[in-house]
Formats: structure tokens, C-alpha cells, sequence
């Protein structure tokens, strides 16, 4: 039997987040723009502003990229526990 569309999600969620480079990505981004506004001029509000809304959007995009991942996670494992056929491991 195939696999559904939510366990096939899940797996895919999980290698996401399995995925050393993904995590790094984002941390790299949001410690570069930290610092990037660490070491901007206290009288250069214009900048610092602009680092400020790019440091909320990434933050905001890592929230509900994560909040996505783990939704397609949940349902994955709900998805299993109400169709045991799901249990047997995908097989390529």
C-alpha cells in the first residue's frame, strides 16, 4: 500500500530538520544580522532599523517554517497511529 500524503510529509519533515545545513543556515543568518546591528553606529537609525525588520522577518520565517515542519510531523504520526497499514516503513 502507498504511503499517504501526511506520512510522506512527515518524512520529509524530519529529514528536514535531520539536516545539520538547514539549522546552520538559519543560525548563521540570525547572528550575522545580530552582530551586523551590534556593530552598527548608535546614531545610525536608518540602518539599524533595516537590520532590526530583516532580523523580525527571518526570525518570523524560522517560527513558521518549524511550525510547518512540525504540523506535517504531527500529522504524520497521527496519520499512523489510525492506519496501522502505515506503520511498515517506506521503501524506495
Amino acid at each position: 500500500r502507498m504511503a499517504s500524503d501526511a506520512h510522506i510529509k512527515g518524512e520529509q519533515a524530519n529529514q528536514i530538520l535531520a539536516n545539520p545545513l538547514f539549522q546552520d543556515a538559519f543560525d548563521e543568518i540570525i547572528n550575522d544580522t545580530v552582530q551586523a546591528i551590534a556593530d552598527s553606529p548608535l546614531d545610525d537609525k536608518r540602518s539599524r532599523n533595516q537590520l532590526g525588520l530583516y532580523l523580525a522577518a527571518a526570525t518570523a520565517f524560522k517560527l513558521e517554517l518549524f511550525s510547518a515542519i512540525d504540523t506535517a510531523r504531527l500529522e504524520a504520526q497521527n496519520d499512523k497511529e489510525t492506519n496501522p497499514a502505515e506503520r511498515m516503513p517506506l521503501t524506495h
